[in-house]
């Protein structure tokens, strides 16, 4: 089994249903082995909503798990979660960052980037190379290489 492969099939069950696959991770937790699928309507504003309620996830996560039992993709027990990606929506493509320029996201880094590991900042630009960010009250920019990043995820603001 191999995760890309779980990834296609995700992408294309979801896709079938109206959505579309924020992230696909398969890995040993404390109790087990996990498959967790992230899937929202595509274009969803996380603040106002991913378009997925338990009744899509339900239907996803259905037909997702009888397709990977029908070709036996997984060889060990294992549990499926297939849920919203929330408010802190991770960030995992360039697109990703490319779509919420101008809204607040949390950096953990691999490497330091001008001293840090991690960051919260403003995204104000991306490219297939990097992030630039606006960095704290002054705004500093800094340009974080997508290789870099170890995870991100929008910053929940109220609007209140």
């Amino acid at each position: 089994m191999e995760l890309t492969t779980l990834q296609t099939l995700a992408r294309e069950i979801a896709a079938e249903h109206g959505f579309s696959v924020v992230q696909t991770t398969f890995g040993r937790e404390p109790q087990g082995w996990v498959l967790r699928v992230l899937i929202e309507r595509p274009g969803a504003d996380p603040m106002a909503g991913s378009g997925v309620d338990l009744s899509a996830c339900t239907t996803v996560s259905r037909a997702l798990g009888d397709r990977i039992e029908e070709g036996q993709l997984v060889d060990k027990a294992y549990t499926l979660e297939v849920s919203s990606p929330g408010v802190e929506r991770p960030l995992v493509s360039p697109e990703d960052f490319q779509r919420f320029v101008g809204r607040e996201a949390r950096f953990k880094l691999r490497k330091e980037v001008d001293g840090r590991k991690r960051l919260v900042a403003e995204i104000i630009a991306c490219d297939d190379e990097h992030v630039r960010v606006a960095l704290g009250k002054e705004r500093n920019n800094l340009d974080i290489p997508h290789s870099y990043i170890a995870k991100a995820n929008l910053v929940f603001t109220p609007k209140w």
